[in-house]
Order: C-alpha cells, then structure tokens, then sequence
C-alpha cells in the first residue's frame, strides 16, 4: 500500500511549516493530502497571507482516516483557535489511540536501527512549532519526549519536554520547536516513513556540497 500522510491546515496556519514540510515530503515520493480544517472552504489564509488551496475537507479527511499512514499539523497564531476544535481534538485522539500504539514497538525495532526500507505499517503524528500542544489537549503525550515553540506549553505538563533540542522523535511522535528547522522536521518524517537513505538522499538533493573556491 502507497504510503499516505495527511496534513490539516487552518487559518493562521504558519506558511514555512507547512510548505516546506509538503514540498520536501513529495520529492520523496510520499503522498500528501492537504486537509482543509474547514468544511466550507477550501482556501486557507496563512498568518503572512499566503492562501492555499487544500484538496480534501476535514470530514472527507475523518471518513477515510484508516488510510493514512500519518497526520502533520503544521504551527502558527492559528493553532490558538484550533486547541478549542473538539472535533480535531478528537480525531486526533482517535488516530492515536487506534494506530500509534500498535505500531510503536514495530517502529522502534526498525526505524532507530537505520532501516532502508518503506515502513508502510507504521504511523505517526507530527507537530511543529505551537501545534504539540494540539496532542497535549488529546492527551497523547503522558510521558513522552517532546519539543516546541518557548511558550507554546499549553496541556504539555505530562510530557518531558525537551527545549533544548529543535526536532524530538518520542516512538510515533514527531515533534519540532519552530519554522527554522522546518527541514530537519521533514527530514525525520521521510526518514521514519522511507527509511534514512531516503533521507539522505533527498537532503542531498537540495543541498549539493558546495566546491569551494581557492
């Protein structure tokens, strides 16, 4: 089965974090689909105004969810609103508490020993900047190692969090501190989903070594 990610953005969504991230992961040949948290509307205004037009609306999203191989939710302003969104808090919940936990020792006896191989089986979330806080309020980070925005600690008091480190891999959880290292986050994603050669392969491409001039 192809491996299939999906990504929910919302107003006020961060446009590095989700760009980025979405254009990375489908030069590694990873399906992304771009959820619209909104049922009504398809264009979705970043918190620099840049719209995107989504694919897919959340309900679509939820009625097929077994399908996926994993949820990204990108941060920024927007995430504020979206911690009182019942029905994304559930459906997270719901994802994790249905396929993380039946993958995870799968996924730590294979990806953290440098696996090659597409890992279609295994899911994940991913969060970045402000938006862990979204698994905090699902409650899916009780004794997990997580990163995040400074500040950006809502629901986060039974996680270990880790400030110091700018993208933290907990078992199925991938979580990173902010639109800097918007790379290195997509970058651990294609690594958990494809293996680290993919991995490699793909930050070589859009990073070439320089030669240095005499």
């Amino acid at each position: 089965m192809a491996i299939q990610v999906a990504m929910i953005i919302f107003d006020g969504f961060e446009e590095i974090e989700c760009v980025t991230t979405l254009d990375l992961l489908r030069r590694a040949n990873i399906r992304v689909d771009l959820i619209s948290i909104d049922n009504e509307k398809k264009s979705i205004k970043g918190s620099h105004y840049i719209e995107l037009v989504t694919e897919y609306k959340f309900q679509d999203f939820i009625e097929t969810l077994s399908n996926y191989n994993g949820i990204i939710i990108p941060g920024g302003p927007g995430i504020v609103q979206q911690l009182t969104n019942q029905k994304l808090i559930d459906t997270i919940k719901r994802f994790g508490l249905l396929y993380l936990n039946e993958n995870n020792n799968n996924n730590n006896n294979n990806n953290n020993n440098n696996n090659n191989n597409e890992n279609n089986n295994n899911r994940f979330l991913a969060a970045i900047c402000a938006a862990p806080q979204i698994f905090g309020k699902s409650g899916l980070l009780k004794g997990r190692k997580v990163t995040h925005f400074p500040g950006c600690n809502q629901f986060m008091q039974d996680s270990i969090e880790l400030l110091d480190q700018t993208v933290v891999i907990d078992g199925n959880i991938i979580t990173a501190s902010s639109a800097g290292v918007t790379i290195p986050f997509a970058l651990k994603i294609v690594e958990f989903l494809k293996g680290i050669d993919a991995s490699n392969l793909l930050y070589s491409q859009i990073n070439p070594i320089q030669i240095k001039s005499s």
